[in-house]
């Protein structure tokens, strides 16, 4: 009787080094996205502040190999010469060739630009913090949970 329940004690005790390893990876996970997002969010902000806003025109779009994601292919000139630049595939910017979408560009390096209103970077940041929360949530309630059967 005695080797049953020691058995039980060890399953238990597996299951609580699995929930908090799900908990650490889903933690660090979170972590990482926010950690890299935050600094994408800074230099989004810093060239938001100095680069010059214009218009550019849908003129194609980039499928991703993995989902139906696309990005879209914007054309913009500067001082008569033209520049290309692609969206993010996870952007928010959904539109149809033809259409005029607001980017800035770098008035001294026109080929580097960013879209106006480009809110990608603010979903993987909020995605990071449900990662996050979700880990401690996990680590939580399977240490709760270990206390709970000890002391039955």
């Amino acid at each position: 009787m005695y080797k049953q329940y020691s058995k039980i004690i060890q399953i238990d005790k597996i299951t609580l080094n699995q929930s908090i390893l799900f908990g650490v990876i889903f933690g660090v996970v979170g972590i990482c996205m926010l950690l890299i997002n935050f600094n994408n969010m800074k230099n989004y902000i810093e060239k938001s502040r100095i680069f010059v806003e214009t218009q550019a025109i849908v003129v194609d779009y980039r499928y991703s190999d993995e989902s139906s994601n696309k990005a879209v292919i914007v054309e913009y000139e500067v001082n008569g010469r033209t520049y290309k630049i692609a969206s993010f595939y996870a952007s928010n910017i959904v539109k149809n060739i033809g259409d005029i979408v607001k980017i800035k560009y770098n008035p001294y390096e026109p080929e580097d630009a960013i879209f106006k209103y480009d809110f990608s970077i603010i979903i993987l940041i909020i995605m990071g913090f449900v990662f996050t929360f979700t880990g401690i949530t996990i680590i939580i309630f399977g240490i709760k949970n270990n206390k709970a059967k000890e002391i039955q």
